[in-house]
């Protein structure tokens, strides 16, 4: 991937492949008409860099020597399915709807999960004033999000590079560690 022109790409994504080279055949990612099927069964406008994501890592995720990052792939049949299992689940934590802060899929403004780590903590996408940000659920509690600046992949970019602001967990040490992509079938 070092040198190769890789046309209609966002920046963010060219250095998130600078950092973690992709498989040279993505798992679960023949099926484009899936993003259409996607996009109409969520009801929720997912950030192209998601796509792009999707066709070039495929299902998988992002191993950090000891750290990793399951990244849903948009194209995987089984997202939907698992968007829906992961916004149940919740949906029933900490308050009743009414009194909790923040909305998961399908409520109206609902958060919609696109990974989590080996410790089970949560990434959503947010979107706001037509902006899609991320928001992570690191203690499990829907009424203690935190929320990013950044679009998808800025924030892996920025994750992975140990400069996430506020911090995070993994944060401080990520950057020193090395990183590989590990094609793995885990949408269930």
């Amino acid at each position: 991937w070092p040198g190769v022109a890789m046309p209609g790409i966002t920046a963010d994504l060219a250095a998130l492949v600078k950092l973690v080279a992709p498989p040279p055949r993505p798992l679960r990612c023949a099926d484009e008409s899936n993003w259409s099927r996607l996009r109409v069964e969520i009801g929720f406008k997912f950030p192209t860099d998601f796509l792009q994501y999707g066709r070039l890592y495929g299902t998988g995720e992002i191993d950090a020597e000891g750290y990793g990052l399951l990244i849903a792939n948009p194209l995987d049949p089984a997202y939907p399915k698992w968007v829906c299992s992961q916004s149940e689940v919740m949906r029933t934590r900490g308050d009743p709807p009414e009194l909790r802060a923040t909305r998961f899929y399908p409520e109206p403004g609902g958060v919609v999960p696109f990974a989590h780590d080996w410790s089970g903590e949560m990434m959503f996408f947010s979107r706001e004033r037509g902006v899609v940000r991320v928001v992570t659920c690191p203690t499990g509690d829907p009424n203690e999000l935190i929320r990013y600046p950044y679009g998808f992949a800025r924030f892996l970019v920025t994750l992975f590079r140990g400069k996430l602001e506020p911090e995070w967990f993994p944060n401080r040490e990520l950057q020193r560690r090395k990183l590989a992509f590990k094609k793995r079938a885990w949408l269930r």
